[in-house]
C-alpha cells in the first residue's frame, strides 16, 4: 500500500511541475492513514507535530489571526499555535 501511494504522490507531483504549480509534499516513515488521531493506534506524534507545524506555516500568510482554541486539536497545538504570535 505505501508503495502505491508513493507511486500517486509522485503521478501528482509530475502533473503539478507540469502545470508549473507550486507545491510540497511530506512522508513520514511509519505514519499512514490517521497517523494526526490522538485517539487511534495509528497516531504518530512526531510526524503530527510536524505536520501540524507545516500546516501552520504554510496558512499562516492567509490566516493571520489563527484561531488558538480549536476543538479535537492535540491540546499541545496550542503552544505551536501561541509561539507563532
Amino acid at each position: 500500500m505505501r508503495d502505491a501511494m508513493r507511486a500517486e504522490t509522485a503521478r501528482l507531483a509530475a502533473e503539478l511541475e507540469r502545470l508549473g504549480k507550486s507545491h510540497e509534499f511530506h512522508t513520514y516513515d511509519g505514519a499512514g492513514h490517521a497517523f494526526f488521531s490522538v485517539n487511534r493506534p495509528a497516531y504518530r506524534p512526531e510526524a503530527a507535530t510536524d505536520g501540524w507545524r507545516r500546516i501552520l506555516d504554510f496558512s499562516a500568510p492567509t490566516s493571520p489571526t489563527l484561531d488558538r482554541h480549536r476543538p479535537g486539536l492535540p491540546p499541545w497545538i496550542n503552544e505551536v499555535i501561541w509561539s507563532r504570535s
